[in-house]
């Protein structure tokens, strides 16, 4: 009896993981309201996921998803775009949560909507560079890409914060991970952004000024903003 309770005791892991915290009930509500949004978006567009992949991984023309039926105010598109506004918002607060604690959950309010708010800024420029260009076909392209981008990237974030929680050994690196997508995505953007405005006839030199200064540059601020210390330690 001895000799099991001891390689039992060998048998136990050597730290746990945050689903142990009191916060883990906010991680399981988080994870079955995704669930509910991806059921209902299926169930109401059936070919969602194909022209997700279509449209990101595969280069597809976007006139040509548009024309299939995958339309941006549809009830599939609108629940996929909550979801990414969920899960963002959840995996930011999940990573910082250990050093700021629940009840001093307004220090968190700007850091969890940085990725919802950035997207909808992103939106808005565009919107208004066109006003400013007089190239409304393009920013049109740029928006639709934007939205399935964000759409599709609010799965893979899903995907990969339900194996990070569950899984200890990602514990520690699931912050350069899903730092990594999130870079990823702003990458793939960035550049068919370029090919998009590029192929509607916009000179080269407008897409870098406007990407730089309206879109990467005030990235770059925010952030610093937000995180100063460690912006600091990174200079020194």
């Amino acid at each position: 009896m001895n000799a099991f309770t001891l390689i039992a005791a060998t048998d136990l892991p050597t730290h746990l993981t945050p689903r142990t915290t009191t916060d883990s009930w906010l991680v399981i509500v988080l994870f079955s309201i995704c669930a509910l949004i991806i059921a209902i978006a299926r169930v109401r567009e059936k070919g969602v996921f194909l022209y997700l992949a279509q449209g990101v991984l595969f280069l597809k023309p976007l006139d040509d998803l548009a024309r299939e039926a995958y339309k941006t105010r549809s009830a599939g598109s609108i629940l996929l775009l909550l979801l990414f506004f969920i899960i963002s918002a959840g995996t930011v607060y999940w990573l910082f949560f250990v050093k700021v604690p629940f009840g001093e959950w307004e220090k968190m309010t700007i850091p969890v909507f940085v990725p919802s708010l950035y997207f909808l800024y992103q939106l808005m420029m565009t919107n208004l560079a066109a006003r400013i260009s007089g190239q409304p076909s393009a920013v049109t392209e740029l928006n639709y890409f934007t939205l399935i981008l964000t759409q599709f990237f609010g799965l893979i974030l899903l995907l990969e914060f339900f194996v990070i929680y569950f899984q200890p050994t990602f514990v520690e690196s699931s912050a350069w991970l899903l730092g990594a997508t999130y870079v990823v995505y702003l990458l793939i953007r960035l550049l068919r952004g370029f090919w998009i405005t590029m192929s509607q006839g916009v000179s080269w030199y407008y897409i870098i000024l406007y990407f730089w200064t309206l879109e990467i540059l005030p990235l770059f601020v925010v952030a610093r903003l937000l995180y100063y210390e460690e912006f600091q330690d990174w200079i020194s």
